[in-house]
């Protein structure tokens, strides 16, 4: 509740400052978290096993969960440098992909900003990939899991064709809007992962008893 009240305060300023980048950036980051409570949320209020197991959160690969929160703080640092090479004026200043004036390291601040955002893209991507062959191996332990690795890996492939895309329209507005949206449902399915890691498996009787005692 406290964030979405945040959000809200924040989206007022962002009007009242005229769009200021630095305000849209505040807001992007609170919106993602508010995003991401309403996904844990979501994965605690149902997550029931039928059988009377309480498994789910001890028996993953050791280091996967440090992995998973690593690569969400990648990931959401990612969306926000988007949002800041919008906000000082470097969002469109490589107008070819993968490379930006036919350079790997082009001459020019703007340039350097949009393709630092391509490198911390890469290197991301590689955590994001890790993430979801991780989960895919647990699929043995949990259904689930394997089901989240495989969205994950396929959002981040229309992530990276979305980006492509963008580029070579000549950074339409529909396009960026696409490119936004993928990446907060990136965002959304690491956060699921980390939900099924992080939050017990209840068992129905196990849930009844409680509710009962409430």
């Amino acid at each position: 509740m406290l964030l979405v009240l945040v959000a809200a305060v924040l989206g007022g300023a962002t009007v009242l400052t005229e769009l200021s980048w630095w305000v849209r950036l505040i807001h992007l980051a609170v919106a993602e978290g508010v995003v991401a409570c309403m996904v844990i949320a979501a994965v605690a209020g149902w997550r029931i096993d039928k059988t009377d197991a309480n498994t789910g959160r001890g028996e993953y690969i050791s280091g996967f969960r440090k992995h998973l929160y690593v690569t969400a703080i990648a990931v959401l640092l990612l969306i926000l440098s988007g949002s800041f090479i919008v906000g000082v004026g470097a969002g469109s200043s490589c107008a070819t992909w993968p490379l930006c004036r036919g350079s790997l390291f082009p001459e020019g601040g703007a340039f350097a900003i949009h393709m630092g955002h391509r490198y911390i893209a890469a290197i991301v991507g590689l955590m994001v990939i890790g993430s979801a062959a991780i989960a895919w191996k647990q699929r043995s332990i949990s259904h689930s899991m394997g089901a989240a690795g495989l969205i994950l890996l396929g959002l981040f492939i229309l992530q990276i064709l979305a980006g492509a895309a963008t580029v070579w329209s000549g950074f339409s507005a529909d396009l960026k809007a696409t490119h936004l949206s993928l990446a907060t449902l990136l965002w959304m399915a690491l956060v699921h992962i980390i939900a099924l890691v992080i939050v017990p498996v209840w068992s129905d009787s196990r849930r009844r008893a409680t509710l009962t005692n409430v």
